[in-house]
């Protein structure tokens, strides 16, 4: 049976998360790629969000210039 990895004896948690991670952002073609490999994503209106964790604290970061809207989504308790 594998061993469960502690990650805090690592020191993973020791190391900051960068202040933004900038995405990689789509671009505008005449025609999609051809071939069974490809993946696509339709563009539609709205946010790119990233969310994450350090530490405990939540954050909602907007993609593309890297505001903080956590307070624009309050938590909510699970149904």
């Amino acid at each position: 049976m594998p061993r469960k990895r502690d990650w805090r004896r690592a020191g993973i948690f020791d190391t900051p998360l960068p202040a933004f991670v900038r995405p990689q952002l789509a671009k505008l073609v005449t025609a999609a790629p051809a071939g069974e490999l490809w993946a696509h994503e339709l563009k539609f209106d709205g946010y790119r969000m990233h969310a994450r964790i350090d530490r405990g604290r939540v954050q909602l970061i907007t993609a593309r210039s890297g505001l903080d809207w956590t307070s624009k989504y309050p938590a909510r308790p699970l149904p």
